[in-house]
């Protein structure tokens, strides 16, 4: 029983993506129940969950990219990812008997498919996009050699540009463009940055971009704003934190499940919602975490 109790390390950034899931999961259930759901001011997981990516990005790409294998990371992402997301997508349009060229070719996000069944994927969309753009500047020779050199700094240089085309107004503000690449790369770049703030110096710039870029971009009080801010700080000064081990083993398995999950958990919201009317999100929130852990594991297995 003592054992339970262990204290054990566990990434910062696991926690928050499996905190970040579990919210996202509460607001589509909200919003699937309530057809038009209450502010509940936890919105912005999704944007958290863009940052972390780009995070880590750095820690475990950064090698292959700085080696110019951009392509075969973009490759394992589709294979692990849109290939799975594609099998969701498919089984659904047949069963609808429709034809949605815009989801084939992973570009809805520009059109937007509200209040339906795929609405959520849109993130999973952004993420490739954002992947391509990001990914394809490392096959780039002079680009590619100044980033192993100056990560932190070339990236910082992305940053302010990608923040200026944000701000730039080249698509409409609306729930459809602020889902595409030209509003949110610059959150995929900051967790760049973030990662390769090494210097005592780096990380009180980062502070300064933490406290005024996100506040100017979503609202001083707005909860994308507390999301981005809690999580940036915390994953800068405090990488790794104590945890039970009662509480590790399964934040740890919905942190490393977080896409799956993402990708899984409409399915068992849809059902429960439309074809039962059953309305406890609580046993929603855990049939869809316990869903996309079951699909990472068998998805591992046979080595997708």
């Amino acid at each position: 029983m003592k054992q339970q109790f262990t204290l054990l390390e566990i990434d910062t950034d696991l926690v928050f993506r499996a905190f970040a899931i579990i919210t996202i999961i509460f607001v589509h259930a909200r919003a699937a129940i309530f057809d038009s759901p209450e502010k509940l001011h936890v919105v912005g997981g999704s944007t958290l969950l863009l940052l972390i990516s780009g995070f880590n990005a750095g820690r475990f790409q950064s090698k292959k990219l700085f080696e110019g294998l951009s392509l075969q990371i973009i490759f394992r992402f589709f294979r692990k990812i849109i290939i799975p997301y594609y099998v969701v997508l498919i089984s659904y349009l047949a069963w609808k008997q429709e034809f949605d060229w815009h989801s084939l070719l992973l570009i809805s996000n520009y059109y937007g498919r509200f209040r339906s069944f795929l609405d959520p994927y849109w993130f999973i969309e952004l993420l490739f996009q954002i992947l391509v753009i990001f990914y394809s500047l490392f096959l780039i020779p002079p680009f590619r050699k100044a980033a192993k050199k100056y990560p932190w700094y070339i990236g910082l240089g992305l940053l302010f540009f990608t923040v200026l085309l944000r701000l730039s107004n080249i698509t409409d503000e609306s729930i459809v463009t602020i889902r595409t690449p030209d509003r949110l790369l610059c959150i995929y770049v900051f967790g760049w940055c973030l990662c390769f703030a090494k210097t005592r110096l780096q990380k009180i710039v980062m502070v300064f971009l933490t406290l005024t870029v996100f506040p100017y971009l979503y609202g001083i009080y707005a909860s994308y704003t507390i999301w981005l801010v809690l999580g940036t700080l915390a994953m800068m000064w405090k990488p790794k934190i104590l945890m039970p081990q009662l509480l590790h083993t399964p934040v740890t398995q919905i942190g490393t499940s977080t896409f799956y999950i993402y990708l899984t958990h409409i399915i068992p919201i849809h059902l429960f919602v439309h074809f039962t009317s059953y309305h406890n999100v609580t046993v929603i929130i855990l049939i869809s975490l316990v869903l996309g852990i079951l699909v990472n594991k068998g998805l591992t297995k046979i080595k997708l």
